[in-house]
């Protein structure tokens, strides 16, 4: 690293910044997860930014808050006494699906659902590789 503190130019192994290593290779750009001790080469991941890890904790409450929204309106319309409240609930979806539906910001609440929950999914993923990978 240069003496100013900021990123080294050029790409090459360099002492690793977090210390938990002899050297880390930098790609040019940025830090990536290749270290090496005692001339062994190995993986460590870059411990997680505290930054990245509560834009996710965020999202993760958003997404999850939203979800129960949509399952109540789910629930709603499926034991309304009224038919027309899940007929428009499903023409909704139908219509939502021949235009290609699917797509991020689904109108279709049953579409939507689905949508949360796979976000949801890949969220949590992301929290437990990041954790995996925590000092």
């Amino acid at each position: 690293m240069d003496q100013s503190g900021g990123n080294p130019a050029g790409a090459g192994w360099l002492e690793d910044p977090g210390g938990r290593h002899q050297y880390r290779y930098w790609d040019g750009t940025a830090w990536t997860d290749h270290v090496a001790d005692g001339g062994q080469q190995s993986l460590d991941p870059l411990a997680p930014h505290p930054d990245s890890v509560a834009e996710l904790r965020r999202r993760e409450v958003e997404v999850e808050s939203e979800l129960a929204e949509v399952d109540e309106q789910l629930s709603r319309a499926a034991s309304s006494s009224n038919d027309a409240d899940l007929a428009s609930l499903l023409i909704a979806d139908v219509e939502e699906r021949m235009r290609g539906g699917g797509t991020t910001g689904a109108r279709s609440p049953i579409l939507r659902r689905g949508e949360l929950q796979a976000e949801l999914e890949s969220i949590r993923q992301q929290l437990a590789n990041l954790d995996q990978h925590s000092p």
